[in-house]
């Protein structure tokens, strides 16, 4: 994921990673309400639009909003280092995955619904990050006798994966205006800096994360809750080398990286 690191030469994409996480961190403790009566699930309205919208600003943005947060509510503990690295993929797997999952995903980064096509890519897309995520954060916690796998997967995993589906209309609704603004985040970062949705390696990655996600959510979380701990672990293990292959460049893709990168060279130059 080369653009979560390049982000940090913009001054626009490091303001940008401060509003998504004030937003995320301010959901966070608005809707905490004492229980045992909670709004917190309704916070999850925001990583998918925010991380379609901003990219690798909205992954650091929903990783240090989740950690502000719970310091803001009194809740922070050794669970947030686990916490900080999943909210980081459920803010970067969305815009990773909308590029990837081909055949749905036509390799275009823009968001739009104009056919049955981008709304399937969209469900697919929030059912994988949903599950991604909870298997990356449940299976340490298991690991540690913190909370059992199986419930956890699915607290997580359910709860991000419904409230997600509704994230198309908080997306509807500011889309157009964030675009009209220029700071949708390969607006904002220059082409060389971005991750390209090209190459056969990030599909098989996509793919990967997602299937393995929810494979495992099924047999961590009902058929098999006493293997949680090699079903968790083989799968976060998988999730994560799915990401690697996401970031894999083709050849020919890193030579056109160098003419780019020559090219921009050549014009300060002169």
């Amino acid at each position: 994921m080369k653009s979560t690191i390049t982000m940090w030469k913009y001054t626009r994409m490091i303001v940008l990673t401060a509003i998504c996480a004030a937003l995320y961190a301010t959901g966070i403790a608005v809707l905490r309400l004492p229980p045992p009566i909670s709004l917190v699930p309704l916070s999850q309205l925001f990583p998918v639009p925010l991380s379609l919208m901003f990219g690798p600003a909205g992954a650091w943005g929903i990783a240090f909003g989740a950690t502000i947060g719970s310091l803001i509510t009194g809740e922070f503990s050794i669970n947030q280092l686990f916490g900080f690295f999943g909210n980081f993929l459920l803010g970067a797997l969305p815009f990773l995955l909308w590029t990837r999952l081909r055949p749905l995903a036509d390799g275009n980064r823009s968001v739009r619904f104009s056919s049955a096509r981008y709304w399937a890519l969209y469900a697919v897309v929030v059912i994988g990050t949903a599950f991604a995520t909870a298997v990356v954060i449940s299976w340490p916690m298991h690991m540690l006798g913190i909370v059992p796998f199986s419930f956890l997967v699915n607290l997580i995993g359910v709860q991000d994966a419904l409230v997600g589906m509704l994230t198309i209309m908080f997306l509807s609704l500011v889309y157009k205006r964030v675009e009209s603004l220029g700071l949708l985040y390969w607006e904002v970062m220059d082409e060389v800096d971005l991750d390209r949705p090209q190459g056969s390696a990030g599909v098989v990655g996509a793919w990967l994360i997602t299937i393995v996600s929810v494979v495992a959510w099924i047999l961590g979380g009902f058929v098999m809750p006493d293997d949680a701990a090699i079903i968790g672990g083989i799968a976060t293990a998988l999730i994560l080398l799915g990401v690697g292959l996401c970031s894999v460049k083709r050849s020919s893709q890193i030579s056109s990286d160098s003419t780019v990168s020559l090219a921009k060279h050549s014009d300060h130059s002169i």
